[in-house]
């Protein structure tokens, strides 16, 4: 972790805490990135990931946790893992299309996402839009997890 903001925007607080390194996923095991964020359950969120591996460990990690994961390939052959683990329903994999990265939207209802964990750039009003109350946002900045 290189720094960590906390914003505020109405009545909503969320921190947003920069990751750096390769990826979310190999920046922490899933535990680490739940302690680092002190989400205890809801929905998580894994946009730009590059497999279903991250939002795997963390539904097996506590059964408070639904995670959808946005892919960028390969959703049938993540989603057919997922069904032979029995975690399909606790994580649901979508197909991303650029969903919340680089300006598009991500395709939650507003103030629904308790755990953001975005793998490219994302911007700061769909961050807030799709943050619920104390929702907090793990963001990886550049090639290299610069900031």
């Amino acid at each position: 972790m290189k720094k960590t903001n906390v914003v505020q925007r109405g009545v909503r607080l969320c921190a947003v805490l920069l990751l750096s390194g390769v990826s979310a996923a190999a920046a922490a095991q899933p535990q680490e990135l739940i302690e680092m964020s002190g989400c205890t359950g809801g929905l998580v969120v894994h946009a730009g990931a590059a497999d279903e591996t991250l939002g795997r460990l963390l539904a097996q990690s506590s059964p408070a946790f639904v995670v959808q994961v946005l892919l960028k390939d390969g959703v049938a052959e993540a989603r057919e893992r997922l069904h032979g683990q029995k975690l399909l329903g606790r994580v649901f994999v979508d197909p991303s299309n650029g969903q919340g990265l680089s300006g598009g939207a991500l395709s939650c209802v507003d103030s629904s996402v308790n755990l953001l964990i975005a793998e490219g750039p994302i911007d700061a009003d769909e961050i807030q839009r799709v943050l619920g109350p104390g929702g907090v946002a793990l963001l990886k900045r550049g090639r290299r997890g610069s900031v």
